[in-house]
């Protein structure tokens, strides 16, 4: 038989564990589940089942909030990716932009490197698809892009950047822009984003009176998207009015989808510019009616306007007969 053994007199009796005893998580790890979660996601993407995948998110990025863990940062990022994705394909991306204001503002406070780069960038994406380019500035102007983030995130962040400095005529600023997201762009991927890139940058050269490297069109990857902005480059380098209305027309649905119809409605003062340059080095003096006639303007006042414009920024040494009638008025070459 066990016998107790009595406690000496004054002996302390051992001091019960408050600890609760531990319990498994009922969910299991929160890794795997969430990972999960965004394969079920990326599933109903690809079926294009939009109000899924939007349920979908909402359920993810709730899941994640309950949880205090600053592994689950890369989780959270790709949350807010999906669901800008998928608001901008069901046209409610406007919808987002007080959300995304209010989760920039927490993700900075606990300091979510992941996050607020996700954040800012969707951001971004929002007011530029919302022509609201005077908030895009201003966002650039408050916030701190985390240098820890990775170089896709950052590529797309410089790409924007190059996007709002050409919208505000910096073409020197944006073209830096354009140059260094190339550079942060994966090396062996994402060739719709370098194509894309490549398309903001054949423009802002040409709107800085600069003819694009032919090597560029010459790529393999870049040849048949890049051939509109080709027979672009063609038009403004011949003068050719009437050839580069001829492709803004052909190509509007395209250069309106690529969101670069902007910068090339603005093309069409260099390409008159072009014209006018030519037109002097061949005349040594021709009526501005017939100026007019050969640029296909629509007034004789526009085609005055367009050879004064170009006299005075020193385009062409050339003067106008300002002391004859409107109609009988000419320019002189010097």
């Amino acid at each position: 038989m066990e016998v107790d053994k009595a406690k000496p007199s004054g002996a302390r009796s051992p001091r019960p564990d408050r600890r609760p005893p531990t319990t498994p998580s009922k969910g299991g790890n929160a890794e795997v589940e969430l990972y999960i979660q965004l394969l079920v996601m990326l599933y109903l993407l690809d079926q294009g089942k939009l109000e899924n995948v939007d349920a979908c998110t909402k359920n993810y990025i709730a899941k994640i909030d309950q949880y205090e863990k600053r592994s689950l940062d890369p989780f959270l990022a790709k949350g807010f990716f999906y669901m800008t994705l998928v608001a901008e394909r069901q046209n409610k991306i406007s919808d987002l932009r007080g959300y995304l204001n209010s989760r920039l503002r927490v993700a900075t406070l606990r300091n979510q490197t992941d996050t607020v780069a996700i954040l800012i960038v969707c951001l971004l994406r929002v007011f530029l698809l919302t022509k609201n380019f005077s908030g895009a500035s201003k966002l650039l102007t408050k916030v701190s892009f985390p240098e820890s983030a990775n170089n896709n995130e950052l590529a797309r962040f410089l790409y924007y950047q190059g996007r709002i400095k050409a919208i505000e005529l910096d073409y020197n600023g944006a073209a830096q822009f354009f140059q260094q997201a190339l550079r942060k762009a994966p090396s062996d991927s994402a060739v719709g984003f370098k194509q894309n890139v490549h398309k903001w940058i054949v423009v802002i050269q040409l709107l800085q009176g600069l003819i694009p490297e032919r090597s560029v069109f010459r790529v393999a990857a870049y040849k048949k998207p890049l051939a509109p902005y080709l027979e672009l480059t063609h038009a403004v380098r011949l003068g050719d009015i009437i050839q580069f209305n001829k492709i803004v027309d052909t190509n509007k649905p395209v250069f309106t989808q690529d969101e670069t119809i902007t910068l090339i409605v603005r093309l069409r003062q260099n390409v008159i510019k072009t014209a006018i340059r030519q037109i002097s080095l061949a005349y040594s003096k021709i009526s501005i009616k017939d100026i007019a006639r050969k640029l296909a303007l629509s007034s004789t006042s526009e085609a005055e306007y367009m050879v004064t414009k170009a006299i005075k920024e020193g385009t062409i040494d050339a003067r106008v007969s300002f002391d004859t009638t409107a109609d009988d008025r000419y320019m002189q070459t010097l």
